[in-house]
């Protein structure tokens, strides 16, 4: 039975059939019964007519006409008209007909004589069932929309953090090159080269616990942090104690992180440096002789009011030295194999006499053939320095 809402809804309702009367008669019961609008053809040539030039909900037509009969109107329509629904109106003696027409695409039939009764109330059941399949479509493109505009904006902000990225440094002393790959669009590392006066050069590599979106907002706020303070002349180990105690008691940050920070001095050709929590970097001296630095301060966050400790360094003409985030170390296979320091120091060891870009990229390679077809689970950065 066709109710209110139906009526309200309404609809638009093509009636195919080259029998006239038949036509007449249930193009009047649909529209002075059913309420709907509807439009009638003769033939299957007069109802693609029709259909080019009018918005349809159904079509009901019959399966037996000369020309374009049932079935070709109906490929016509799915082809054309995807979201329109057919109802096919046959004879009881051709059932295994509209049956076939059901299984090329017809969504109901109905057999002649058509019963007043089953016509509105099947034509009332195919037009909700298509208003939700329409509905479910439209929420469904809706979210995918939202989702494709969420990834999209996710990757033109990992665009903007890659440009925080510098490529490298060449100056007195000291040549740098770095190398960033994310887990994800956005990253929770960080690497800055800051020039400071007297050619001095500043160098910082951190981690933020986490990737994604907030780690990426904190790493951004760490990151200029570090570099205003190091272009106020302060030095690694109060640049680390002064940031651990502003972010925990003013800024409230609540992601811990690990950081490497270093002031080269190309008149002393020294590093002054401090470590908290980060991996080891690695010092290359000479042909063979190498040094992971110890690292006995915890990462900022993890204990407030700390003093960071700072270090020094001395450096020669030919050294190499090497600062990565954890995700190089703790890169998995597809066994679940760690890359670890050791093979880290290998692969140095065998790049040592090659220049600086060259052995970034063959760490790289290094990297991806190791881990195969294992996914990336963290932000891999590298930075790799010689000393001239």
């Amino acid at each position: 039975m066709v109710t209110e809402t139906e009526k309200e809804l309404g609809g638009t309702i093509l009636v195919v059939d080259d029998e006239e009367e038949a036509l007449r008669a249930i193009t009047l019961l649909l529209e002075k019964k059913g309420g709907y609008n509807a439009l009638s053809a003769t033939s299957g040539e007069k109802a693609i007519e029709i259909l080019s030039e009018n918005p349809v909900d159904l079509v009901i037509t019959d399966l037996r006409m000369p020309g374009i009969d049932g079935i070709e109107l109906l490929n016509h329509i799915h082809t054309n008209y995807p979201d329109v629904f057919v109802m096919i109106s046959t004879a009881f003696g051709s059932l295994e007909s509209a049956v076939d027409a059901m299984r090329k695409g017809a969504t109901d039939y109905l057999q002649k004589p058509n019963n007043p009764r089953e016509v509105l109330d099947k034509v009332a059941e195919m037009l909700g069932r298509r208003r939700k399949i329409l509905s479910d479509k439209k929420s469904a493109s809706e979210v995918r929309e939202i989702a494709e505009s969420q990834a999209s904006e996710l990757r033109r902000a990992g665009e903007i953090q890659q440009r925080w990225i510098p490529h490298g440094y060449d100056g007195p002393g000291i040549r740098v090159v770095t190398s960033f790959h994310g887990a994800t669009d956005l990253s929770g590392d960080f690497i800055d080269l800051v020039k400071l006066p007297g050619g001095r050069l500043g160098i910082v590599v951190g981690d933020i616990v986490g990737h994604g979106l907030p780690a990426s907002l904190q790493m951004g706020i760490v990151q200029r942090l570090i570099k205003k303070e190091l272009l106020d002349a302060k030095g690694a180990a109060e640049i680390f104690t002064s940031l651990n105690e502003f972010l925990y008691d003013d800024f409230h940050m609540d992601s811990a992180f690990t950081s490497f920070l270093a002031i080269f001095n190309p008149e002393t050709f020294s590093m002054k440096y401090s470590i908290g929590g980060h991996p080891p970097p690695v010092v290359l001296r000479g042909e063979s002789e190498v040094e992971f630095l110890s690292t006995s301060c915890p990462g900022l966050l993890m204990m407030p009011g700390y003093k960071y400790l700072e270090h020094t360094l001395s450096l020669s003409v030919g050294d190499r030295f090497c600062v990565y985030t954890d995700g190089v170390v703790e890169l998995r296979n597809a066994e679940g194999e760690m890359f670890g320091e050791e093979r880290l120091e290998e692969v140095l060891r065998i790049n040592r006499e090659i220049n600086l870009e060259s052995a970034a990229a063959n760490i790289g390679h290094a990297l991806n053939a190791f881990r195969g077809e294992a996914r990336i689970d963290d932000d891999i950065s590298i930075i790799l320095a010689d000393i001239v």
